[in-house]
């Protein structure tokens, strides 16, 4: 191993530094120009949203920008501008910039790793330094009438509402169809269950499952459809992160399966109170695998993992559904 130099030089990226970046946005005039760059996966530009609406508040005498994949998710809060990242071209320079997420390889990362901080509390980092206060930290998110009357029509004809988003994602993450069949058989006896998802693209999509006594939602609602819809729900059953974020901006109950991501680390201040009808099912997960201890040089990974450990940490499928019987009742 190379002898380190501890009195020696080190380069640092001048724009990683926040008091560097703070001068030049002085320098060039732009300081006032505050501008929100949201990144990530749908859960992450979710969860970005209770610290920028913190941001706005507590940030005075600016005007306030956003570029991100999905503005509809801002849509209730005030910005001069905003931009989508996908199509929009936006010259940063004109702007104070703060990232809600940073890529993987980049040098924020030495200090903050997304995978093992609290989902909200990792925005509030990467952008402010800070964790923001906890009444700050509840999700709200704006929601739509149904406008699709063929699809209103279809979900209204379901009470109790028990959504379940069988995702696809990592394999550290994807349940098996069959397992998911499973949960299904005792509550299709008592509703009609309401199955969401979109394909997101080839690995972010959902699982086969038999629909069959199934209200099937799956690629019919927008995403402010389906925040609206999870509202209006008795009960979520989920795997991934991005439908339980949306679903904490409201009073359902919230059965899921963290098998990536500790439990503690998605779950959401609700009502006043963490992990207000929220419940993780999962026995273990990647999170028990992995060695996030600072003197570990390997990188921390938490994508992979056998369909045996995956099936060792899920609860039994019948358990699981009576859950969410019960908890609809309540």
């Amino acid at each position: 191993m190379q002898e380190f130099d501890v009195n020696g030089d080190f380069p640092v990226p001048f724009m990683e530094i926040p008091s560097c970046r703070l001068g030049l946005a002085m320098q060039t005039n732009v300081h006032k120009k505050i501008m929100f760059i949201v990144t990530g996966g749908l859960g992450d530009r979710i969860c970005a949203v209770p610290v920028i609406q913190w941001a706005m508040r507590v940030m005075k005498d600016v005007k306030f920008y956003l570029t991100t994949e999905n503005p509809e998710l801002f849509s209730h809060l005030k910005f001069k501008e905003v931009f989508n990242i996908k199509t929009d071209k936006v010259k940063y320079d004109n702007y104070y910039t703060f990232v809600s997420l940073y890529k993987e390889d980049h040098f924020h990362n030495e200090f903050i790793n997304h995978f093992i901080t609290h989902c909200v509390d990792s925005m509030s980092l990467n952008m402010f330094r800070c964790q923001i206060p906890v009444a700050d930290k509840e999700i709200k998110l704006p929601k739509v009438d149904f406008i699709q009357k063929e699809v209103s029509d279809l979900y209204l004809d379901a009470r109790p509402i028990i959504c379940i988003h069988p995702g696809k994602h990592w394999p550290s993450k994807t349940i098996p169809g069959h397992y998911w069949n499973e949960v299904l058989k005792p509550l299709k006896k008592y509703t009609k269950p309401i199955i969401i998802g979109a394909d997101m693209n080839s690995e972010r999509t959902t699982v086969d499952i038999d629909t069959d006594g199934c209200i099937d939602l799956r690629n019919k609602l927008s995403i402010l459809e389906t925040i609206s819809l999870l509202d209006d729900a008795d009960v979520l059953l989920t795997n991934d992160s991005a439908p339980l974020h949306m679903a904490a901006a409201g009073t359902a109950w919230v059965g899921f399966l963290a098998t990536v991501k500790h439990p503690d680390h998605l779950m959401h201040w609700r009502q006043g109170e963490f992990g207000w009808r929220m419940k993780n099912f999962a026995s273990g997960g990647m999170y028990d695998l992995v060695d996030c201890c600072p003197n570990h040089q390997e990188k921390v990974t938490l994508d992979k993992c056998t369909e045996d450990q995956l099936m060792s940490w899920l609860p039994k499928p019948q358990d699981f559904a009576d859950w969410a019987i019960e908890r609809s009742l309540l």
